[in-house]
């Protein structure tokens, strides 16, 4: 919970920064700002985060390893739908690790 409370306090002062120091684009900068923050937090959070998060994980190594050809039989076997499928597919060719998985969504 600690990091979430941290994630709250720097989007503030990220804000308090960017305000006070800043003069153009301002915007533009604190949504970079949060948004490299935020992915972050996304792409380093640990696996036991989350009830469902190993159901998850498993689920989308499945698919990465399933032959294109299979692609479209597996909707019924991991209770997915099909469009949810491809994205895992798709992420799961570009990047095998399951971190990446978690910052698409």
């Amino acid at each position: 919970m600690f990091i979430y409370i941290l994630n709250l306090v720097m989007i503030f002062l990220w804000a308090l920064f960017i305000t006070t120091t800043i003069k153009k684009n301002k915007d533009l900068i604190f949504i970079i700002l949060i948004s490299t923050q935020l992915i972050l937090l996304s792409l380093l959070r640990d696996l036991n985060v989350g009830a469902d998060t190993a159901v998850y994980v498993n689920r989308f190594h499945i698919i990465a390893q399933t032959a294109w050809e299979r692609i479209f039989q597996l909707s019924d076997i991991v209770d997915f739908e099909i469009g949810f499928i491809i994205l895992n597919k798709l992420i799961g060719i570009v990047w095998e690790n399951e971190s990446f998985f978690f910052s698409g969504h």
